[in-house]
């Protein structure tokens, strides 16, 4: 399974760098957005699953799973193109920043076709009639969860000192400014969620409600980034 990952995600990254940077940039906006209206609509509509307490990865598991697995695997690879459209950008700007931001969405990507490959095991009792906290774990579950801890740390410090510290030096105040709050909005949102899917009693109710606003937080963000990097790189053409 890790070998035909790994030689997946190769033939994908090969085929993307051959794309013209617009096109690259245009996957970072849309990804977003489909993400988030996917995970709303069917957390929403999916029988048994309440997205306040449930997460999100979940809504792979039971009837309709499929929409879920499709939702990780097209954003991956949409946000896959994205950082290397940013990756681009940065590398060749003035003034130049570190590439490490775009690897961190990179990352960010690998996980999500990760995650869509390798389906999580149920939580927080759901499917119906499962225990709040799994009694074994199968291997694409723990694979599906040793992504994704990592994957949210990168976007914080991605958030809070890379892309930060990249737009002001480039004198972007605000963005400075909206980049750490973003950060830190994050992280507390995805402690949050961590405390509440690790079944404590105060926050387990609503442990699908703070991941939610973890992913939103990612995704307004690297959408935003992705509308900010378009406009100015239509400018300065």
């Amino acid at each position: 399974m890790l070998i035909k990952l790994h030689y997946i995600t190769i033939t994908a990254i090969n085929k993307l760098m051959k794309i013209h940077n617009k096109y690259l940039l245009w996957c970072g906006l849309l990804a977003g957005p489909l993400f988030m209206t996917s995970l709303l609509i069917h957390g929403a509509l999916k029988p048994d699953y309440n997205w306040l307490r449930h997460p999100g990865s979940s809504l792979a598991l039971g009837p309709y799973g499929w929409v879920q697995t499709l939702t990780f695997l097209i954003t991956g690879v949409l946000s896959m193109a994205f950082a290397i459209g940013l990756w681009r950008i940065i590398r060749k700007g003035t003034p130049k920043g570190t590439t490490w931001g775009p690897l961190l969405v990179g990352y960010w990507a690998i996980m999500l076709i990760v995650d869509g490959i390798c389906t999580t095991d149920p939580a927080s009792g759901y499917p119906k009639g499962t225990p709040n906290i799994p009694l074994t774990h199968t291997l694409h579950g723990s694979i599906h969860d040793s992504f994704a801890l990592p994957a949210f740390v990168g976007m914080i410090i991605a958030c809070c000192f890379i892309f930060s510290r990249w737009f002001k030096r480039q004198e972007h105040r605000k963005w400075a400014v909206y980049s750490v709050i973003n950060g830190v909005m994050l992280t507390t949102s995805f402690a949050l969620s961590a405390l509440a899917f690790n079944q404590a009693p105060k926050f387990v109710a609503y442990g699908g409600l703070y991941q939610r606003i973890a992913a939103f937080c990612v995704w307004s963000y690297l959408t935003a980034l992705a509308i900010h990097v378009l406009r100015t790189t239509r400018r300065d053409t």
